[in-house]
């Protein structure tokens, strides 16, 4: 199930990498991203725990449990079972969509709502749809009056938008930890850029995770 919920998380940075990037990325990540609190612990490496390539992480036990992260590289010979260390990163808490309809249809952007979680919808308008020269974006705009900006590429019904019309964003929040430093006697290592990569979005798996067509649904 963690690892589900993981994966869902990347969903955000896979609308980046699939949309070609003509939309302004800070605005569409800030709109689902709700929260970022910075964090701080520290504690004592317990093991650390690689595969064949190298890749792997490190437990580090805390005043309230343990902690995984990441480690690759130099950073598998540095951290040794007794060592301290402390971990800095960002808390965030994320609006993870799964779903987006309109105008009779339905987009669907993860197949299943995880169990733990609680869905919410988000009640919007199509404000206006921005063509360019490279690109094409569907504006929509939610109760607060706040605009979220999202490539056509994602709405394969958009040319059947009109100003006005009204859609729904159905999704759920999750709230998770990026570990992106550790101190190790006095010197701060950045940890694995593909571990914070993956883990904001949203990270990525590839484009296959992409909406897939045989998801699209039209209803009348």
């Amino acid at each position: 199930m963690r690892k589900n919920i993981v994966l869902t998380v990347l969903f955000i940075v896979n609308i980046l990498i699939f949309a070609g990037i003509q939309t302004n990325q800070n605005t569409l990540l800030s709109y689902f991203i709700l929260e970022k609190t910075p964090f701080e612990v520290s504690g004592t490496v317990k093991e650390v725990v690689v595969s064949p390539r190298g890749f792997g992480y490190t437990l580090v036990t805390t005043d309230s449990g343990e902690l995984k992260v990441p480690a690759v590289g130099q950073l598998i010979s540095l951290l040794k079972s007794g060592t301290k260390v402390s971990v800095k990163g960002t808390k965030v808490t994320a609006f993870i969509p799964i779903s987006l309809e309109a105008d009779g249809y339905k987009v669907i952007l993860k197949k299943r709502l995880p169990e733990d979680a609680e869905k919410v919808e988000i009640s919007v308008k199509v404000k206006k749809i921005e063509i360019g020269r490279n690109y094409v974006n569907v504006v929509l705009v939610d109760e607060q009056g706040k605009d979220l900006t999202i490539p056509a590429a994602l709405i394969p019904f958009w040319k059947n938008l009109k100003e006005g019309d009204e859609a729904k964003i159905t999704g759920f929040k999750k709230t998770f930890e990026l570990k992106e430093s550790i101190t190790i006697d006095g010197k701060t290592y950045m940890l694995p850029a593909q571990h914070v990569a993956q883990k904001i979005a949203f990270i990525t798996q590839n484009r296959k995770s992409m909406p897939d067509m045989k998801y699209f649904k039209y209803r009348r």
